[in-house]
């Protein structure tokens, strides 16, 4: 939100052809201070944009400019669709059920499974010969 603030406060400096000297002058603040407003390094206070407002004669509101990809949503939406969320989470959590797992038998090993096979196609091979 600073950056956007201080990217506005910039945009709308330059558009007058002010220099930071010039509208810390008109707004009775310091050029450093509107320099780290601009590069959001500063976190000003309302008085302080107030004053910035009618240096550049815009409204406070002016500063802050919209940003289509924020849309307000009432807070009983937000909760409606979190406790819709979670209740979907639920179902589908009762849906999901664990893959059987397959156990090697006892005596058998990994590496006499594989001779085994490997012994069932050489069998195979040679019959088709």
């Amino acid at each position: 939100m600073l950056r956007r603030l201080g990217a506005r406060v910039k945009h709308l400096r330059r558009e007058r052809s002010l220099t930071q000297e010039e509208l810390a002058e008109r707004a009775s603040l310091t050029s450093k201070f509107v320099g780290e407003v601009e590069r959001a390094e500063s976190n000003p206070s309302a008085a302080s944009l107030a004053r910035m407002a009618a240096a550049l004669s815009v409204s406070m509101g002016d500063l802050f400019e919209a940003d289509p990809t924020i849309v307000p949503v009432p807070i009983s939406t937000i909760t409606e669709l979190h406790e819709k969320f979670q209740a979907l989470g639920l179902v589908l959590a009762g849906l999901a059920k664990p893959e059987p797992e397959v156990e090697p038998e006892e005596h058998e090993t990994d590496a006499t499974a594989n001779h085994g096979r490997n012994n069932n196609r050489l069998r195979n091979h040679n019959r088709k010969l």
